[in-house]
């Protein structure tokens, strides 16, 4: 991997769910971490079954 490449690589989930400003826009809206997972996980289940995003 060049220099470049890691320069520009996107985060993973884990990194992003352990944002400090994440936890606070969360807060706001009263929504917690484990509310971001089960959407996560509901979207993976149906990405897997090749369900359509629009159902």
């Amino acid at each position: 991997m060049s220099t470049a490449e890691k320069f520009f690589e996107e985060p993973s989930i884990e990194e992003l769910l352990d944002d400090p400003i994440l936890h606070a826009v969360l807060e706001r809206d009263g929504l917690t971490i484990d509310d971001v997972r089960a959407v996560i996980d509901t979207y993976q289940q149906n990405i897997q079954h090749g369900e359509s995003l629009t159902h």
